[in-house]
């Protein structure tokens, strides 16, 4: 049992994060998407603008995505006050996406929300490119440039794995988000 245990675990760990991996589209529970967010390739993120009229404010929106990717097995962390975002989203190993929500209040129970989902990588992800470039020039450095050329290849590989997971969750993050407003009542900016 001493020697099993850990294998056990082991092995329940890879089972959960394939399901994870499987479970993208909540079985169609996805809404499509209402408007097309403003990309910014530059900071890595897109924005989103929501309309409300019943006083809704940004918590409206935070719990909204709290009870909608919980069940599904995402890692979400909330702020505690010091940082640039109010959620930390995480989906797999290679990349996390940041959620910041504003309200501007314009007038009554009128309401304007910001939402500005910033996409970047895991700590993981950062050392495993890393890695592949320290392996990569130390390779050059021992003359061995049939085994720097490899591992570059490979390196480059698995940073385009890494940008296609990336944007591939930018896209789940959008149609998140649009489904929650929805949800809540929140009516698009503008429609696309």
């Amino acid at each position: 049992l001493i020697y099993l245990g850990p294998i056990l675990r082991g092995w329940e760990r890879l089972k959960w994060r394939w399901r994870e991996m499987k479970t993208a589209d909540a079985a169609g529970a996805l809404a499509p998407a209402m408007q097309r967010p403003r990309v910014d390739w530059r900071e890595r993120a897109f924005y989103l603008s929501y309309w409300s009229e019943k006083s809704d404010e940004k918590e409206s929106l935070l719990g909204g995505l709290l009870r909608f990717l919980t069940p599904q097995k995402y890692f979400i962390q909330t702020d505690q006050g010091w940082n640039d975002w109010d959620l930390k989203i995480a989906r797999g190993l290679w990349s996390r996406a940041y959620v910041l929500v504003c309200t501007e209040n314009h007038g009554g129970e009128k309401r304007l929300l910001r939402v500005r989902c910033g996409m970047r990588l895991s700590r993981f992800s950062a050392f495993v490119l890393r890695a592949y470039a320290v392996a990569t020039a130390g390779a050059l450095i021992l003359d061995a440039p049939e085994w720097a050329s490899v591992v570059g290849i490979l390196g480059i590989a698995q940073a385009a794995l890494i940008a296609y997971r990336t944007i591939e969750f930018g896209r789940l993050m959008h149609r998140a988000v649009e489904t929650v407003a929805e949800r809540e009542g929140l009516l698009p900016l503008e429609t696309g």
